[in-house]
């Protein structure tokens, strides 16, 4: 009969950048000449010369990736499976009140993350730290500042009138 062609995957999404451990469970239910070929987005094939050992590929991009086991025997021919793998990175995005800003008046910061692509509709993002920078170089040891949500005068000369403001944040998926 036509082999049973399955396989794990651990894990089956998380951070870019992401190595996952692919782990053989075809039941072969018998036959000759079997052959086991992989691909991953629907490249080129690979065959794999020792079906029990366990391997692990480091995905390079984020996105929705898919890998494929196509296992076959001579007597009923092939079976394929795939699944498919998320590769995400947590992005940062903030807004700012008032809009628009004056300077040496308070302007309230709200930080937030998601992840991207989504993982079974979840984009929580776990953030782990937030750093703000104001881009504000005369307003000294307070160009910057820690937390998701934070306050910042802008004290530039009045010939100042664009400030470039960066949220940096580290988490995980």
């Amino acid at each position: 009969s036509i082999p049973n062609a399955n396989f794990d995957v651990n894990p089956n999404h998380g951070c870019f950048p992401l190595t996952v451990d692919f782990h053989n469970t075809t039941v072969l239910n018998g036959g000759t000449n079997i052959t086991y070929s992989w691909s991953f987005d629907g490249g080129p094939s690979i065959n794999w010369a020792n079906p029990s050992t366990d391997t692990s590929v480091a995905f390079a991009s984020i996105g929705v990736h898919t890998a494929a086991l196509t296992v076959c025997n001579d007597e009923c021919g092939c079976k394929t499976i795939s699944q498919e793998i998320v590769v995400q990175k947590v992005t940062p995005n903030f807004t700012h009140t008032p809009n628009p800003d004056c300077l040496n008046e308070p302007v309230s910061f709200h930080g937030s993350a998601f992840l991207q692509p989504p993982y079974l509709g979840d984009s929580s993002a776990h953030v782990t730290s937030w750093k703000w920078y104001f881009g504000d170089t005369l307003s000294g040891a307070s160009d910057s500042a820690t937390g998701q949500n934070v306050i910042h005068n802008f004290t530039g000369s009045t010939t100042d009138t664009c400030f470039n403001v960066m949220l940096v944040i580290h988490g995980y998926c």
